[in-house]
């Protein structure tokens, strides 16, 4: 992570990380966002506008300047980019832009966005990284995990506005840009920003609205995930006829073990991100009287995220109690089996090595006895057989009487 601190700017090679769309080729519009902190007592305080070719981000961009030449405050600038339709990997989505080459550099001179954006899209990683590009300059880069259905990344720019105390006064300025957004999230970020409104133009805003996103994904995922682990487990108590673990069992351990080991890494992210808020969201003005503290919200979160942890680890060790249950039917079935065979073994094998004997030519019991040779053969098996299964009875009792003194034994100590 030591190449994020030393180039503020997006390289060359961090534009190679995106595929981009032609302007000939018609893509999904992107939602802008801009406001002034001197605009809130106006009704159209929040600007929202839709783009999608370059001649329509310049002309965004020249108006964003010509409205800050006029009069100076807070300002936000935001991007939301829908999920373009891509066809690949599902890992590789977010480098797919809905705009061309030519637009994306418009958007980065204009946000300045940093190249963490482009390293931790490729990395697929989650990941919440705050980088101090300098006293007045901090960037923040949320990313959520690849391989989890509708993932998504947030690069904040934040400019903090000096106080009056300097000789010098500057207003805050927070540009962003939003990866991965669907019809629905998009929504959510423009309401959660509306009803901020003095709030907005701190960065936390638009971490807290992304984190609810995130939140609501990740444990729509555990109950899903969840409920298929459970209906398994109570469904297939039994091994399948093949003997072999139900495979729906399996998926559904394997599933909640991944999506467990996912919880707990955006939970770690999440415990670095309430040292940040410390450092950056509180004292400084940004939290609004009504709006809740950063500190106090992220560890709720975390708490929440705990939760849904615990649950997933119950739902692991239900489904591994049924494989041990399962484990322990299929033992009992072989051992009903193997002793059936046993059985089966000492009924015949007498009367088999009786007939054997007989067979051999130095037995010939007709030259001895006129007595037929079925008579003789039913007197001698017949017994045999009887001995056999009384002693292998006896010696099976026998070891159920030490095998249950012995798991009495264990429960007393």
């Amino acid at each position: 992570m030591d190449l994020l601190w030393r180039k503020d700017v997006l390289l060359q090679h961090d534009t190679r990380v995106f595929r981009y769309r032609d302007d000939k080729r018609q893509g999904k519009s992107c939602t802008t966002l801009y406001a002034r902190s001197n605009d809130l007592k106006s009704p159209s305080w929040l600007k929202i506008s839709e783009r999608r070719i370059a001649s329509e981000w310049d002309a965004w961009f020249t108006e964003i300047a010509d409205s800050q030449a006029l009069s100076q405050g807070d300002s936000i600038r935001i991007i939301l980019c829908p999920r373009d339709d891509f066809d690949g990997d599902h890992s590789a989505i977010l480098k797919c832009l809905p705009f061309s080459s030519e637009s994306f550099n418009t958007i980065a001179e204009g946000l300045e966005l940093h190249r963490s954006l482009a390293v931790l899209v490729e990395r697929g990683v989650p990941t919440i990284s705050r980088i101090p590009c300098s006293p007045h300059k901090v960037v923040y880069t949320l990313r959520a995990q690849h391989n989890m259905e509708g993932d998504m990344a947030l690069t904040i720019t934040y400019f903090k506005g000096t106080t009056p105390n300097n000789a010098t006064t500057t207003t805050a300025k927070t540009h962003a840009m939003l990866l991965g957004c669907s019809d629905k999230d998009t929504q959510f970020v423009c309401d959660k920003l509306s009803e901020a409104r003095a709030t907005a133009f701190s960065p936390f805003t638009l971490i807290k609205a992304f984190l609810e996103l995130e939140m609501g994904r990740r444990f729509r995922a555990v109950d899903k995930t969840v409920s298929e682990a459970l209906r398994a487990a109570e469904g297939e108590q039994g091994m399948s006829k093949s003997g072999s673990y139900p495979n729906s069992s399996v998926e559904a351990y394997t599933d909640t073990f991944m999506l467990k080991t996912a919880l707990e890494a955006w939970k770690a992210q999440l415990v670095k991100l309430v040292r940040y808020s410390a450092k950056d969201f509180v004292g400084e003005g940004s939290v609004h009287a009504d709006d809740v503290d950063p500190r106090e919200y992220l560890e709720q979160l975390i708490y929440e995220y705990d939760i849904k942890i615990a649950h997933c680890e119950r739902v692991l060790q239900v489904t591994s109690l049924t494989f041990q249950m399962q484990t322990t039917d299929l033992t009992r079935q072989d051992g009903r089996e193997m002793r059936a065979i046993a059985l089966l073994t000492m009924v015949f094998l007498p009367a088999t090595f009786v007939a054997t004997v007989m067979a051999v030519p130095t037995f010939d019991f007709r030259t001895i006895t006129s007595i037929p040779q079925w008579s003789i053969y039913l007197v001698l098996f017949l017994p045999l057989t009887a001995v056999v299964l009384v002693v292998y009875f006896i010696w099976h009792r026998c070891l159920e009487n030490r095998d249950r003194g012995l798991s009495q034994a264990d429960m007393i100590i």
